[in-house]
């Protein structure tokens, strides 16, 4: 049994240290984890997850609390199973644990790249990467994110987004 919840950029979908209750699969939204320390007003996103992953992995683990928060940055559709029903279909098809495996050991390599590029990269390198992957994930070259939204992914000012979209377009990558 699952439901389908249709989300609008922004809604959140899990609060770091509530009980993992649910996983949600993006269908057509695509959603962000992220984490506030304590002398971050904003929040420092990780990781990307849309029609090719799950929220929700550290149930999985036996982890019994969300360790993030977890909001729709795209607009669309998730399927929510709860965990319960998750992880009694993982120990009557193992196949399915496999799956969901592979799909966190590529999410782990996609947080360690983020680490890196947030490290060493400049901001027209982070935010062409950032495009990048919501380009993969939304299925068309049109992208409805603000640069408010693009600018709290970055852990940038808004500001700074514009400037760096202008540098983009100069450079014909984005218009």
């Amino acid at each position: 049994p699952h439901s389908v919840r249709v989300m609008a950029s922004g809604d959140r979908l899990a609060r770091a240290g509530d009980g993992i209750d649910h996983v949600a699969f993006p269908i057509s939204a695509v959603v962000v984890q992220a984490r506030n320390g304590p002398q971050d007003p904003m929040p420092l996103v990780s990781g990307m997850v849309g029609g090719e992953g799950f929220a929700g992995w550290p149930a999985i683990l036996g982890a019994p609390q969300w360790p993030h928060e977890v909001f729709a940055v795209i607009a669309g559709e998730v399927v929510i199973v709860t965990t319960d029903d998750l992880l009694a279909a993982v120990e009557t098809d193992p196949e399915l644990l496999t799956l969901l495996l592979r799909y966190l050991h590529n999410f782990t390599m996609q947080l360690t790249q983020n680490t890196i590029a947030n490290l060493g990269h400049s901001i027209e390198r982070r935010l062409a990467r950032w495009l990048t992957m919501f380009h993969d994930r939304v299925g068309g070259d049109e992208l409805h994110l603000t640069h408010e939204m693009l600018a709290m992914l970055l852990n940038v000012r808004r500001a700074s987004v514009t400037d760096t979209l202008h540098v983009l377009e100069g450079e014909r990558l984005v218009r």
